[in-house]
């Protein structure tokens, strides 16, 4: 079976910013032709003074293999494109994959 290996780059804003979590791998392997949820220890950011639904992550590319798709109210999956953002709360609540 061949995998797909998503890795992340962070570009910090400096400053008393949110931190990325010490459990947080920023990677992932996806098998080919699934999907997988992305998780906190994938991709985990903390703040002391802001909650997770005020934390934004926003794409610069999209990834070269597949698509990142974010689940709605409604249990309808959006494809995310370049720019799209979403917050750690996402995460949290698996709406991300």
């Amino acid at each position: 079976m061949t995998t797909a290996v998503v890795q992340v780059v962070v570009s910090g804003v400096g400053g008393h910013g949110p931190r990325r979590d010490p459990e947080a791998l920023l990677s992932m392997e996806v098998p080919e032709n699934s999907s997988s949820v992305i998780r906190r220890t994938h991709l985990g950011y903390m703040s002391d003074t802001s909650p997770d639904e005020k934390i934004r992550i926003q794409l610069v590319s999209v990834p070269m293999y597949g698509i990142l798709t974010r689940t709605g109210l409604d249990s309808d999956h959006q494809e995310m494109t370049e720019y799209s953002s979403f917050t750690v709360d996402d995460i949290n609540k698996h709406r991300i994959r």
